[in-house]
């Protein structure tokens, strides 16, 4: 009885993070539902029924009774062509008032202008209008040519009948699975007299569950060792000038401030920063951030306890699918300590998310079962079973694909071994079928802002195929010791090799960048135990004699041939899988088997209880001094004088401003493909100003952003200055980043400085600059 309570037990906390899943779910739609002025709605058309009318050699007008309503947002763009060498200037009345004027640009070559060099301008709509009249100045006209485009960017609110048809739909059918889990729950439970008869004895309990006790406090007392030095108020890592960790913050600070719907109206520009263009999976790392936002309204506090709170996670899964596949205690242990202090946890701070890979050793589980007929033994455990895999799929995008590629696995290689089972395994596609569900599940508030802005994802995804091949694994870096390991002899190895492919850039400023052959795939080492079970299942997979548990082994090589360069990650994204392309990241799948598979190999030679708990203890010394490095703050003083540099600007910029006011921030990168950049922490650090980074490329606001960031230094101001810009931030440690990069910041600083006839406010890093408008 005692054990069937508590596998009840286990399935009823599923279905409690089921639910905690499906109201995420709800928000995250109500968000899309109830946008409004973040949601920037592109319509593009070229305006027809235009009629000119030459006012002298030089100046054309051109009008038509287009109507516009307000609260609309628009550009008008001409195109054309000029004879020879001219500057154009274009003016916009609209209601008899003129709205634009003097806004000018050269036209230096024979050609029409283009997209990147055309005339244009970006006005907000107050009242209701028509009558709209452009009027063109030129000494060299070409009439015929000239085309006037407008494009109307208009906020809408709530959805259409269809949405909100296909988001009723959704809904019911999340409620009739949640609800007949829930009723498969019910009917398996015991009855209320038989659980009252249940004595509780504390020493059975202390003796069945001290590993678990025991966990929390060794892996607390290694993260006081190694992060002795934190700060634990002040982000853990900042990489200067690029960084994901910045991005991340941002998230952080949304989920404090905003609830779960992932925008904000202080980034973004007049749009607002809207996430939905990201396919995130990511709703059981929100629901945890969220829970800890309730502690601090720090982010990177926030941060820094999801971080250390991924390792406890971590530890606790591993421990329970060891248990689950009948592991003794000690070698639990051992493989839950070493599993959860990877070298990719600490290499991964920047890739805050990512450390959220708690969810891996319960797949692991899962595809083991599959493969050894467990769910054919037990079909009562089957919806426990589907319930935990559609919870694969709630730690990140990647760990959701890599999980459903396991578990697919898993149903192949059972399927090869039916001649050994008594039903067929062709049903167990389920269970990667439901990590399948549980990504849709997680992308209906997506899907929903697509159908709403037209188009998926902007232009984020902005990848190729060959992408899969340059963040793939390899077996050479899989098995050397980690980049910067503790003993110098280790780190010379590891440096011998990665310096062989590193080239200098000069706009990194003298560092090495990544190449084709190493770049985050530097970070995929497995630390000298897991490499040895590595090499082991390997082995086991060469002999003739089927080993004990081989399929560990096999599962193993499942992994590795997705993960490795040229694998089926490869092929995969060649045939047009390639949004997701960090194939390097499966060796977090690979190091828990390779783990498992050392304590198999452990457990047949050390036999007797106290031996074997003596040799694990040595062994997680061992395996936690090669595997981690101490966090030495003092090496990131430069990076912090930075940090509070650019922080202390960003609060002195909006106490000078009066509230909700809107600074336009250059060099204009193409966000999020160009790297997030230290201007991502401005939103964070401020409450009510509005920042133009972190608009989603391939949006309306983004394009004219980077129109407006390559016009001439006096068009660029007006254009701000019209479009209610109160200043301009200059970040010249990123200026590489510009989409144009014909004019250095120096240059550009000059300029700007010289046409408001102001000086600048500059940072005490002497790298951010900001201007008054």
């Amino acid at each position: 009885m005692g054990k069937f309570i508590r596998s009840q037990r286990a399935t009823a906390f599923l279905f409690l993070l089921l639910f905690l899943e499906l109201v995420y779910l709800i928000n995250g739609i109500l968000g899309v539902a109830n946008t409004g002025e973040a949601m920037l709605i592109r319509e593009e058309a070229i305006a027809d029924g235009w009629s000119s009318q030459w006012i002298d050699e030089t100046t054309i007008v051109f009008s038509t009774p287009l109507s516009l309503t307000e609260g609309t947002h628009f550009a008008v763009r001409v195109t054309g062509a000029v004879k020879q060498q001219d500057k154009v200037q274009l003016d916009v009345i609209l209601a008899d008032k003129v709205v634009l004027g003097g806004f000018s640009r050269e036209i230096k070559t024979d050609a029409a202008i283009d997209s990147s060099g055309e005339a244009a301008f970006y006005r907000s709509v107050h009242q209701d209008a028509g009558n709209l009249l452009v009027c063109l100045r030129g000494e060299h006209l070409l009439p015929d040519s000239l085309r006037f485009h407008v494009d109307r960017m208009q906020y809408r609110y709530g959805l259409s009948t269809p949405l909100w048809i296909a988001l009723t739909v959704t809904c019911v059918l999340a409620l009739a699975v949640l609800t007949a889990l829930v009723v498969t729950l019910v009917k398996k439970l015991p009855s209320l007299k038989k659980l009252g008869e249940v004595s509780f004895d504390g020493k059975k309990v202390l003796a069945e569950y001290w590993d678990y006790l025991l966990l929390p406090v060794l892996v607390t007392a290694v993260l006081l060792v190694i992060y002795r030095n934190a700060e634990l108020f002040e982000p853990l890592l900042l990489k200067r000038p690029l960084g994901d960790e910045k991005e991340h913050f941002l998230y952080t600070d949304l989920l404090i401030r905003y609830g779960w719907k992932l925008q904000s109206p202080y980034a973004g520009g007049v749009s607002g920063f809207v996430a939905y263009d990201y396919p995130f999976a990511n709703s059981l790392i929100f629901l945890l951030v969220k829970l800890l936002g309730n502690l601090s309204s720090n982010p990177y506090f926030v941060c820094n306890l999801f971080y250390f709170s991924c390792y406890h996670l971590c530890a606790l899964t591993a421990n329970y699918a060891c248990r689950s596949l009948g592991f003794r205690k000690a070698t639990g242990i051992l493989v839950s300590c070493l599993f959860a202090f990877s070298p990719f946890i600490q290499q991964r701070y920047q890739h805050l998310f990512l450390c959220a890979y708690f969810m891996i050793p319960l797949c692991c589980l899962l595809a083991v079962r599959i493969v050894k007929g467990y769910y054919e033994e037990h079909p009562e455990r089957i919806a426990s079973g589907l319930a935990l895999a559609l919870l694969c799929a709630t730690t990140g995008l990647y760990y959701a694909f890599f999980s459903g590629i396991l578990l697919g696995g898993a149903v192949v290689i059972a399927i090869l071994e039916k001649e050994e089972k008594k039903l067929s395994a062709s049903w167990k596609f389920c269970f990667p079928l439901s990590v399948l569900f549980g990504i849709i599940l997680q992308l209906v508030p997506n899907f929903l802002y697509w159908m709403r802005v037209g188009g998926a994802g902007g232009e984020f995804s902005s990848r190729y195929f060959s992408d899969a091949e340059r963040y793939a694994a390899k077996m050479t870096q899989m098995i050397l010791p980690r980049a910067d390991h503790r003993i110098p002899l280790f780190r010379a190895i590891n440096e011998a090799y990665n310096s062989g492919y590193h080239y200098v850039a000069e706009h990194f400023k003298d560092v090495w960048v990544e190449t084709m052959f190493v770049n985050e795939n530097a970070d995929c080492s497995l630390g000298l135990l897991a490499s040895i079970g590595f090499l082991i299942s390997l082995v086991w997979l060469l002999r003739r004699k089927k080993a004990e548990k081989a399929e560990l082994a096999s599962l193993n090589l499942w992994i590795f041939l997705f993960g490795t360069v040229g694998g089926f990650g490869s092929m995969l994204a060649f045939a047009g899988f390639s949004q997701l392309r960090g194939y390097c990241r499966l060796v977090l799948f690979l190091m828990f088997f390779s783990l498992l598979v050392l304590a198999t190999v452990l457990e047949k030679l050390v036999r007797k209880g106290m031996a074997l708990g003596i040799c694990c203890a040595v062994l997680l010394l061992v395996g936690v001094f090669d595997q981690t490095v101490d966090y030495k703050r003092n090496d990131l003083a430069s990076q912090y004088e930075v940090f509070n540099a650019s922080r202390d600007m960003y609060r002195r910029i909006e106490s000078a401003l009066p509230a909700n006011s809107a600074v336009y921030t250059l060099p204009y990168i193409n966000w999020p493909e160009s790297g997030n950049t230290n201007v991502l922490l401005a939103p964070v650090e401020t409450a009510h100003t509005r920042w133009s980074i972190g608009c989603m490329q391939g949006r309306g606001e983004a394009d004219w952003q980077k129109l407006i960031s390559v016009q001439a230094v006096p068009d660029m101001v007006e254009a701000l200055r019209a479009a209610g810009y109160a200043g301009i931030f200059l970040d010249s440690d990123i200026w590489y980043l510009a989409s144009v990069d014909s004019l250095q910041s120096g240059e550009m600083i000059e300029q700007i400085t010289a046409y408001l006839g102001q000086e600048p406010e500059v940072s005490a890093s002497g790298l951010q600059y900001f201007w008054r408008l």
